[in-house]
């Protein structure tokens, strides 16, 4: 039914290998709550009959970027 290793879902049973959502946490951009914030804004924009165009979006983030002093989206 599932196509999962059963090595692997014994180590994830036993802690011995991170759930590849959580696995390169560490190496991503924004975290989970930053993402989850754009997300919100994307949907508030559609329920309110506004497309969310790239360049607005890429500026939010940019906005997220520099509120936390991530120089490198300046």
């Amino acid at each position: 039914m599932f196509s999962l290793n059963k090595t692997t879902l014994i180590n994830r049973y036993e802690n011995c290998t991170k759930n590849p959502h959580h696995a390169h946490q560490s190496q991503q951009r924004f975290t989970e709550e930053e993402e989850d914030r754009i997300v919100q804004w994307i949907i508030e924009l559609d329920d309110m009959g506004m497309a969310s165009r790239e360049h607005f979006v890429r500026e939010l983030m940019l906005g997220i970027m520099q509120d936390r002093g991530d120089r490198a989206g300046t």
